[in-house]
């Protein structure tokens, strides 16, 4: 995954503009799917990785691997949870 240019304010626009037009359900559809799509890539690959639990470091290779994308989820998931907060914001301020 790339990252974004856009900013924090444009996304948080963004967000407030789906709520006024209803499209959050639609939003929160595609992002679980593209959550769970990304995970089961990760999986995939740290399953794949087979050479990494070999003897030597092969295992400490493949815990600095669990520990990276361990690291990049939680900020992922932080983000996003960070945006659904805002959806929820903009739900009750459109009431």
């Amino acid at each position: 995954m790339e990252p974004t240019t856009t900013s924090k304010e444009s996304l948080f626009q963004s967000v407030g503009d789906l709520v006024l037009h209803k499209k959050f359900g639609m939003v929160r559809g595609l992002l679980l799917e593209e959550c769970g799509r990304r995970v089961r890539e990760d999986v995939e690959s740290l399953s794949s990785s087979e050479s990494m639990l070999g003897g030597g470091d092969g295992g400490n290779l493949f815990l600095e691997r669990v520990h990276l994308l361990w690291t990049q989820y939680s900020r992922v998931i932080s983000s996003i949870r960070n945006i659904f907060l805002s959806f929820d914001t903009f739900f009750l301020i459109s009431f």
